[in-house]
């Protein structure tokens, strides 16, 4: 997802007209294997302003929720509602003012070009009957178009996948042949497998991403990628801030936080683990989040919310030795280095 932002960015940056019609196939082309929470997530993100995403980079990500994300794996209700008429013509709006500052938009209106303003009628026209009139509309006023493709079908999406896994692979085995390689060689290696790896337990999952409780008192579970961001979601109710400004409350419930409110059972759960009373995952997970990494997101909870306590307990507190209580303290290879000996002149 990160990776189709910044593509979507240097897109922008090397077109000089480029509006509300950007490749329709940036996003698609870059995250085929996106997964719902993802999506999710890159709605959410692009909706706050901490990441200033700009409108025509949401209006692509929702032409790709309506053509590549398949149906059983969508959040139910959310791609028809962030993929109607209305919002894609508020946000070409946005875009063609960002873009075409000295045009004259008055002209370009719902009620104008199709008598109404009426959210039900709008969103009911067919697509390409919608796309048409308002074309029409920018032509007259010397706008770019919007270019109206066909919607690829789900066996065309299912050849893109699979010549796209192909290629991956082919490239996996032509880079594990190789003798000796290059920094920029092995990274793009390493990003393969860890790809196939997390396609190879999706598939063993029934295509499902795999989720992990923390702990039996919440039934939130949450996936190993970007489980950190998740989780202090899931305990302020706001996005993380940045240099510039400090959290922003979330719009959107998610699967990861159903209500926007913050959760006092993981609150609870986070002072229990710091106290030594409590640990992480639920029996028979098979894998568990990292105690440290939950701790360390509680320490920048509590950092940006000074009034999540969590009992005002030390969460700097350590996890038990994975080498056992008794054993010897590692001693580092490295010899200190010794200042120089001072002569007599």
């Amino acid at each position: 997802v990160m990776r189709a932002r910044v593509q979507l960015r240097q897109d922008e940056a090397s077109s000089d007209d480029d509006s509300d019609d950007e490749d329709q196939d940036s996003f698609q082309a870059i995250a085929p294997d996106a997964e719902a929470e993802d999506v999710e997530e890159a709605l959410q993100n692009a909706e706050s302003e901490e990441l200033a995403v700009s409108a025509s980079e949401l209006a692509v990500l929702e032409r790709y929720l309506a053509e590549a994300v398949r149906e059983d794996i969508f959040i139910p209700g959310l791609r028809d509602a962030c993929n109607t008429n209305m919002s894609s013509f508020e946000h070409m709006l946005l875009a063609l003012r960002r873009h075409h500052p000295d045009k004259d938009l008055s002209t370009l209106t719902l009620l104008a070009i199709f008598d109404t303003e009426d959210p039900s009628i709008i969103n009911a026209i067919p697509r390409d009957t919608y796309l048409g009139r308002v074309n029409d509309r920018k032509r007259a006023l010397d706008l770019p178009l919007t270019p109206i493709t066909p919607k690829p079908s789900k066996s065309e999406l299912a050849e893109l996948r699979a010549a796209e896994d192909a290629t991956r692979s082919a490239e996996a085995e032509r880079l594990q042949a190789l003798e000796s390689r290059t920094f920029k060689e092995q990274n793009r290696l390493s990003s393969i497998r860890t790809l196939q790896k997390y396609q190879a337990e999706r598939e063993a999952n029934d295509g499902k991403v795999l989720t992990f409780q923390l702990h039996a008192g919440c039934p939130v579970a949450f996936p190993k990628q970007n489980w950190y961001l998740y989780l202090f979601r899931h305990l302020t109710a706001h996005n993380p801030g940045t240099t510039r400004q400090g959290p922003t409350p979330l719009s959107r419930k998610s699967v990861y936080f159903p209500s926007l409110t913050a959760c006092t059972a993981c609150e609870d759960w986070v002072q229990e683990l710091a106290e030594g009373t409590a640990s992480v995952g639920v029996p028979g997970a098979g894998w568990a989040h990292p105690r440290d990494g939950v701790l360390k997101v509680a320490r920048e909870v509590r950092a940006a919310f000074p009034d999540i306590t969590f009992g005002d307990v030390d969460l700097h507190v350590a996890g038990p030795s994975k080498r056992g209580p008794s054993a010897a303290p590692v001693r580092s290879s490295k010899r200190a280095r010794q200042p120089p000996k001072s002569r007599d002149v």
